[in-house]
């Protein structure tokens, strides 16, 4: 970039000053953070003027004087300026089970300054509250890789980070990041730990940290100086430190397990004497078995299965009853099993043959059984079946 500005002067004794001019040259990239590092400014500063009417040869200028010819540039170098930022990324906690393995918690780190920077990443345990919880645990074994596609969660596509040295990251450029973790298996439902992440800004390509630069202005080497702003303490952001080069961010690992309670009881459907009318536990009646799990805990459990072995049967004190009817679920022939999974309305009936469906009927171990269930917090499963006392 050319810049000429023309000044005129009276004259001063016999010599008077007719222009100036001012050149001033820069080849960079400018980002958010301003010139890129590095960058060479030069300008030169030139004179025209005459003397007793006759045009003199245009001086330029040098940075300790000159007097005649062209002159020399004045240079500076554009220092290198630190800043960057380091956020949780999800706005909510993990969700993990007790004594789970390789639990991503996700950040995203910017590069706020003119150079590229490489970073130190350190996750540590914290005592802070966040999410509105206080810290009950620490977790361990913290690894960090980038998260490749940034879905927020550790997969085949990402990339381990060896010993959390961060090689580079370009000026003005983010990148995603997972921290995975431990969780103890003694922890229990509901409780949380806090983790923080910190970044130390380092060379490019290297591991040493950035030093800032001391002392006064010097044009001719490239200066560091540390800009990154200090804020107040909210949500994941425990409150940074001006000038330190480095930021922090918290991010928590919250249990939500399953906690299932099973029941069997039994009620008696109908019997020869009473019909359906208060029936009781005589020899024809028929009675209803209803296996239920209840899930109190705040996690989903899944691949529930069930199994009753049925002794009763063996013993010859009742019979399997192979058609399900309790007044309310009415089932076909050869259906003797009435299954409620978590998210159904209504039991569904079930046939009593093995590998039809969820749930059978074996007669060789007179096991009743159903598999494959789910419950959500609060939900609840029940498998039903029917015998007729002998």
């Amino acid at each position: 970039m050319k810049t000429i500005i023309q000044n005129h002067a009276r004259n001063i004794g016999r010599a008077a000053i007719v222009a100036t001019a001012l050149t001033v040259g820069i080849t960079s990239n400018a980002f958010a953070a301003g010139t890129t590092s590095g960058t060479v400014v030069g300008n030169i500063a030139t004179i025209n003027y005459s003397v007793d009417g006759t045009a003199q040869p245009e001086v330029g200028s040098t940075e300790l004087g000159n007097t005649t010819g062209p002159g020399a540039e004045t240079t500076f170098v554009v220092g290198t300026t630190i800043n960057l930022t380091l956020v949780e990324d999800n706005t909510t906690f993990t969700p993990v089970a007790a004594g789970s393995l390789l639990q991503a918690t996700s950040f995203v780190l910017t590069n706020l300054g003119n150079d590229s920077q490489g970073y130190n990443l350190t996750a540590a345990n914290s005592a802070l509250a966040v999410f509105t919880l206080a810290d009950a645990f620490d977790v361990s074994a913290f690894a960090y890789y980038v998260d490749v596609n940034g879905d927020g969660l550790l997969d085949g596509l990402d990339t381990l980070i060896t010993a959390g040295n961060l090689l580079s990251l370009a000026p003005d450029a983010s990148i995603e990041l997972l921290v995975t973790a431990t969780i103890p298996v003694s922890e229990v439902d509901g409780t949380q730990s806090t983790i923080s992440l910190t970044a130390v800004t380092t060379t490019a390509g290297g591991a040493i940290p950035v030093v800032e630069t001391a002392g006064v202005f010097d044009s001719t080497v490239v200066q560091i100086v540390f800009s990154d702003p200090s804020t107040v303490a909210a949500g994941t952001d425990p409150g940074q430190f001006e000038g330190d080069a480095s930021a922090i961010a918290l991010d928590a690992y919250r249990v939500l397990t399953a906690a299932l309670t099973v029941s069997k009881t039994t009620s008696v459907y109908s019997d020869p004497a009473n019909g359906l009318v208060n029936p009781k536990a005589i020899p024809g009646a028929i009675l209803t078995y209803t296996i239920s799990i209840v899930n109190n805990g705040s996690g989903t459990a899944t691949g529930i299965s069930i199994a009753d072995i049925v002794t009763e049967i063996t013993d010859g004190t009742v019979a399997f009853n192979t058609l399900y009817n309790d007044g309310t679920t009415t089932c076909a022939a050869a259906q003797g099993l009435a299954v409620k999974d978590g998210g159904d309305l209504a039991a569904i009936c079930k046939t009593n043959v093995s590998g039809d469906d969820s749930a059978d009927f074996t007669v060789g171990t007179v096991t009743v059984a159903a598999a494959g269930l789910t419950l959500a917090a609060g939900d609840t499963a029940t498998l039903s079946f029917q015998v007729t006392i002998l």
